[in-house]
């Protein structure tokens, strides 16, 4: 049966996939995911899935149909180049017209990474939050954001990348001119403001399926606790 579950946060559950051997974990997440149409919010940061557990979840998500993604943070999944090509043709296909918030920050992407997510985020026309921090960004990423203005967006994270090895300042203030907020390495941290990061839209659920759904995401994932 579908479960009536909008948002799923499962922050820090380590799935324990980073072998490409060990992705038996994942299945009943993926369960829950294909029989949740209506899901919006995912969150799986920090959980371990590494990039062929990232290609599984894609694969889930792209099977379950129904509403598309509002909210989505990957952070600290390693997903790397290949993680960040699969997350662009996801977004493409998927939800270019509905995704609000994007976290994608601790996964070495690289500048590689970068080019192949930004000509889709640029078409994303709700996209108003992306992180990208710690990502390896070099010379050739930093350029490719200064000269690529995505035009919803309003805040853009991207601390610990290396900008202390970007000489040409102009480049750094040109991409700072683009957006509402822009987070580096030496900026105030109380610029950041979570509760925007986390689209009104997407936290809605009918209230009188909250209580079921959550049981049937416990009886479904309860196994994954370690």
């Amino acid at each position: 049966g579908q479960t009536s579950l909008v948002e799923l946060d499962l922050d820090d559950m380590n799935f324990g996939t980073g072998s490409d051997e060990d992705t038996d974990a994942l299945l009943p997440l993926c369960t829950v995911i294909r029989s949740s149409p209506n899901l919006r919010r995912l969150n799986v940061k920090d959980g371990g899935l590494g990039q062929e557990g990232f290609d599984i979840l894609v694969d889930a998500l792209v099977e379950k149909g129904g509403s598309k993604l509002e909210y989505l943070d990957v952070g600290c999944l390693d997903l790397e180049v290949d993680g960040a090509k699969v997350l662009a043709r996801y977004i493409a296909d998927h939800c270019q017209d509905t995704l609000v918030a994007l976290h994608i920050e601790t996964n070495m992407i690289e500048d590689e990474g970068l080019k192949e997510l930004l000509p889709v985020l640029v078409d994303c026309s709700e996209l108003r939050v992306l992180n990208i921090s710690e990502n390896g960004l070099e010379e050739e990423g930093f350029a490719a954001l200064a000269e690529t203005k995505i035009p919803t967006l309003e805040k853009l994270y991207m601390k610990e990348n290396m900008e202390e090895d970007i000489d040409d300042d102009d480049v750094k203030e040109k991409i700072r001119s683009l957006y509402k907020i822009v987070l580096m390495a030496d900026d105030d941290e109380e610029k950041e403001d979570d509760e925007d990061t986390e689209p009104a839209a997407a936290v809605a659920a009918d209230a009188a399926d909250e209580d079921s759904a959550a049981g049937e995401l416990a009886d479904a994932i309860g196994s994954l606790q370690i």
